[in-house]
């Protein structure tokens, strides 16, 4: 891009005009049309990037005005005034939030979130308590982004808000600012109905490590709450004992996830039931607890795996080779060159002499 003093500012700010577009050209940002609105758009984006940079006071107006733009234009004017100093930009934002235009009001919620001054928070919270809810949950992220305490309550508070994207941003908020405070109120989030809302609780208290969602999230596992993958990694996030059975049911169920949680404990605690589950009446859970096995990779399974070669469904054996291959095929490469020669089943040898070339 060409350099940019302040002599260029008034025509910058002119070409913004998306009304005034044919015939302008300011230095350095003119291209060709290649249909008129992506040409436009492409047009006020470089001007608004040479604003940024110059960072004088008579482009934070006309900034402002550009947050109601082409999504591209907008995020290039978002960028811009997060370069001003926010006694700056101040009073202009306070005006804009008066605008009736609640796109303008959730682009100046997402440029003081960019900012990253903690004097806006105040102003972000009474958005958050009062505005549309397309700008309270912008407001909610922004207060995640900010990290200040004064948030705190007013983000208990807007987990109770009539809108989910609100109270999953505002959940997500209280897992980055770690405070044990919204343990209570975030468990109750766990029941709400909206998948998102509820997942993002789950997450948030797998962030705050507080034990006392531990029994919360067991029971949303168990009784089938809408979040399962959240709630799985919040209980592996927690690394609570008490989440080991609840796993290892979802993994003899065929949770990958599950699995993949059980390596955060002691292989004694959460690998031996699936050893067992080898042996279960129901070929379905065999299977997957062979498939659980490999995910978790202790060697202690070998033996058993190696065992399960032996199953009478091919699905089993199948699923044994993979996970044995997964632990390292040394310790078993007999006994799988044997199943890649003479199993009766063709997607076994195949399975096994995937892992034999592999190993």
């Amino acid at each position: 891009m060409s350099s940019w003093d302040e002599s260029d500012v008034e025509s910058l700010i002119a070409a913004l005009d998306a009304q005034n577009y044919e015939g302008r050209q300011a230095k350095g940002i003119a291209i060709p049309l290649r249909g008129p609105g992506v040409a436009k758009a492409r047009f006020r984006e470089r001007a608004i990037v040479a604003l940024g940079l110059l960072r004088d006071v008579r482009a934070i107006r006309p900034l402002i005005n550009a947050l109601h733009d082409h999504p591209n234009v907008s995020a290039r004017a978002i960028e811009a005034l997060s370069k001003f100093a926010f006694e700056d930009i101040e009073h202009q934002i306070n005006l804009a939030l008066q605008n009736g235009n609640e796109y303008i009001r959730e682009n100046v919620v997402n440029v003081l979130a960019k900012l990253g001054d903690r004097r806006a928070v105040e102003l972000i919270v009474e958005l958050l308590q009062r505005d549309s809810s397309r700008v309270r949950s912008a407001a909610a992220e922004a207060l995640g982004q900010l990290q200040d305490v004064r948030a705190l309550d007013p983000l208990i508070e807007a987990l109770k808000d009539n809108d989910w994207t609100t109270k999953a941003k505002a959940a997500e908020a209280l897992g980055r600012l770690g405070d044990p405070t919204a343990v209570n109120s975030l468990i109750r989030l766990l029941q709400d109905q909206h998948f998102i809302s509820s997942g993002k609780a789950a997450e948030a208290l797998g962030k705050l490590q507080d034990k006392r969602a531990v029994e919360p999230l067991i029971q949303s596992l168990e009784c089938g709450g809408v979040a399962v993958r959240e709630v799985i990694t919040a209980l592996a996030d927690l690394g609570d004992s008490r989440a080991i059975n609840p796993l290892v049911s979802q993994a003899r169920n065929g949770s990958t996830l599950a699995a993949r949680a059980l390596r955060k404990f002691n292989f004694q605690d959460g690998g031996k039931p699936l050893i067992e589950a080898l042996s279960d009446i129901d070929v379905k859970i065999r299977t997957n607890a062979a498939k659980a096995l490999g995910i978790i990779g202790n060697a202690e399974a070998a033996a058993p795996l190696i065992q399960a070669l032996g199953d009478r469904h091919f699905q089993v054996r199948e699923k044994a080779v993979c996970a044995l291959g997964k632990l390292g095929a040394s310790h078993s490469i007999e006994r799988l060159r044997e199943v890649a020669a003479k199993d009766r089943s063709k997607v076994v040898r195949q399975a096994a002499k995937r892992v034999i070339e592999d190993s």
